[in-house]
């Protein structure tokens, strides 16, 4: 069974411009999450799942420099990005953690997918964690289940139609 972190991040946010460029102390914001996610042992790779907007270039670079894998797609469908990741890599489950949570954390991850796959769950939140530290861990079928319903002009809306059974 394969399964990765998808690290959903842009830098073209409204309330605050390039906040995943943001440094905390030495490093960005998205560069302390990546090292936080490298801790995981249950996901078998990460990939940073960005835009292909000129801006959100600067990610691709990040993820290069970090020996991470990849993903530039669809500006504003979420859902695409993660699907385009999870057909790349054959995973069977993929975990969507968002770019401006580095307090999010990858042992706590990692017993929620032992969870998630011992009970065959097609979609697992981190709910009991404060707002800013959690992920939630999606299989991969039920992800393609879920793109097929979406209205296409819909496709931002990703959290909305995944906590409706």
């Amino acid at each position: 069974m394969k399964n990765i972190i998808c690290i959903v991040a842009r830098t073209n946010s409204t309330r605050l411009k390039s906040k995943v460029l943001r440094k905390i102390g030495t490093k960005r914001l998205i560069e302390h999450l990546i090292e936080r996610m490298k801790f995981s042992k249950e996901f078998d790779e990460i990939y940073l799942c960005t835009s292909n907007h000129p801006d959100d270039k600067v990610l691709v670079s990040i993820a290069k420099e970090h020996n991470i894998k990849y993903i530039a797609g669809s500006e504003l469908a979420v859902i695409e990005r993660l699907l385009d990741a999870a057909n790349e890599s054959n995973a069977d489950n993929i975990v969507r953690v968002t770019g401006d949570n580095p307090l999010t954390d990858p042992f706590i991850l990692d017993d929620v997918l032992k969870n998630h796959i011992d009970s065959n769950a097609d979609y697992s939140i981190m709910s009991f964690l404060p707002r800013g530290s959690t992920g939630d861990v999606i299989k991969s079928s039920a992800l393609k289940k879920l793109y097929k319903t979406i209205d296409p002009n819909e496709r931002q809306y990703l959290a909305i139609y995944i906590n409706d059974p």
